[in-house]
């Protein structure tokens, strides 16, 4: 009785091959993206991460009993010490319709209020940022409806404007402008290098070391 030939196994072609490494790998990549999620709570990013913690600090202090809705529509940040301090200012603006800002968001946040106001902060202000006085909150609070803001204003649109303009002005003026605006570029950074490199030849040339140039040879190939 003749005996059947065995079955022959069918290699896998470099297709499949490469088809099933891939499949592999994906899976390899999608179990260590799922395991890292697990230890962040399954954002992509730190910066998605920021976000949504921002979101929900946000939420949790901004979930309270109205009084009011005096200030319905504004937001607050609170930058450095104020009287009353951030606390305070916190419970009156949100108890009032208002809401708080852990952190500040450009073009979300409605005011940022402080006490002062430096010359720097002054100079890198950014269009529509409003610094206000604390009192404005509580003396609105008082009066039972929202004081005009132009009084409470630690800086005017206009002071602004012209605070840039003289920032701008004071540094063209400045004898030593041109000097310090080269001494930080990166024209300076290669003039300088170029400098202390013959420099550094002819030291080599003086003191009668062999210098040998790995460029020049190669180009003689």
């Amino acid at each position: 009785m003749d005996k059947k030939p065995e079955e022959q196994r069918n290699p896998r072609s470099p297709e499949a091959s490469i088809a099933s490494d891939s499949t592999s790998t994906s899976k390899e990549l999608d179990k260590r993206r799922w395991d890292d999620q697990s230890h962040r709570g399954g954002y992509e990013s730190f910066g998605q991460y920021m976000r949504e913690k921002v979101k929900k600090l946000d939420k949790q202090i901004n979930t309270v009993s109205k009084k009011s809705e005096l200030f319905k529509g504004i937001s607050i940040y609170v930058n450095g010490l104020t009287e009353p301090p951030a606390l305070e200012l916190r419970r009156l603006i949100v108890e009032n319709g208002g809401q708080y800002h852990t952190y500040y968001h450009y073009e979300f946040t409605t005011y940022t209020v402080a006490s002062s106001l430096a010359k720097t902060k002054i100079a890198k202000l950014r269009k529509n940022e409003k610094y206000i006085r604390p009192n404005w909150i509580v003396q609105s609070i008082k009066a039972g409806y929202l004081l005009p803001e132009k009084e409470f204003l630690l800086l005017s649109d206009e002071s602004t404007e012209e605070t840039h303009a003289n920032a701008l002005l004071e540094g063209a003026r400045n004898p030593n402008f041109l000097n310090e605006f080269y001494s930080r570029s990166r024209l300076h950074l290669i003039s300088t290098m170029a400098q202390e490199m013959k420099q550094w030849v002819q030291r080599l040339r003086a003191e009668g070391e062999p210098i040998e140039y790995e460029g020049r040879s190669r180009l003689d190939h």
